[in-house]
């Protein structure tokens, strides 16, 4: 194969997203956290349903995702609607805990990182793409050494979110590599329809089935 200046001599790469690929992300310890910072007793006084809506589903959280605010500037909104919940108020660390209650060692998913292994090892090019922010970031990388010695493209520094093409490009560009010869994994039917729509060879939405992975990297000439 003639490799130009600049471009990858592998031949096809590898692209995959963090959250509930390579580590699962139990959101009910983020609710119960929460709570238990606040000093409160049940969900009858703050639901789950309340702390996803401020949390994980509002627009701060999206700006927070995307880098144009900062952890404090999340920390100062999430707490001024959720401290009068509370018998207690949030610290900032207290908040920092409850918000990465929800990823833990034992969330690890070694069978699907023993499969990329082998791909790098085979000399694939491989990156990690995610939406994800400081904090997050932080807490992975010192919890999962295989996170932390590989490349990653965060939305946090590219400053916007799956599936904007923009974090796709930029995840085949830190590859010295076409889209056309990049495969992508995502747990999020849109996140995989975003890397088909940036011009990516395939991808495949990962929903546990660690042997669905490993036929289709195989099928997409992956040597593992």
């Amino acid at each position: 194969m003639m490799v130009l200046p600049g471009q990858s001599d592998s031949d096809i790469g590898l692209v995959s997203d963090i959250g509930n690929v390579l580590a699962f992300n139990d959101q009910s310890r983020l609710f119960e956290s929460i709570r238990e910072k606040l000093g409160i007793n049940g969900s009858s006084e703050l639901s789950d349903e309340r702390i996803a809506e401020v949390l994980l589903s509002s627009k701060e959280f999206l700006l927070f995702e995307s880098g144009k605010i900062t952890d404090m500037d999340f920390f100062n909104y999430a707490s001024a609607l959720l401290n009068p919940y509370g018998n207690k108020r949030l610290s900032f660390t207290a908040f920092v805990e409850a918000w990465n209650s929800p990823i833990t060692a034992e969330g690890f998913n070694t069978e699907v990182a023993a499969l990329y292994a082998k791909a790098i090892r085979a000399g694939h090019a491989f990156i990690q793409l995610s939406d994800t922010n400081n904090l997050h970031l932080d807490h992975a990388v010192a919890l999962f050494p295989f996170v932390k010695n590989n490349p990653y493209v965060l939305s946090y520094f590219v400053k916007t979110t799956k599936p904007d093409p923009v974090m796709y490009g930029v995840a085949a560009g830190r590859m010295r590599m076409f889209p056309d010869k990049c495969v992508y994994v995502d747990d999020k039917a849109a996140n995989v329809q975003g890397a088909i729509d940036a011009g990516y060879k395939a991808a495949f939405q990962y929903t546990g089935d660690n042997a669905g992975l490993e036929r289709f990297l195989k099928e997409q000439g992956f040597r593992i």
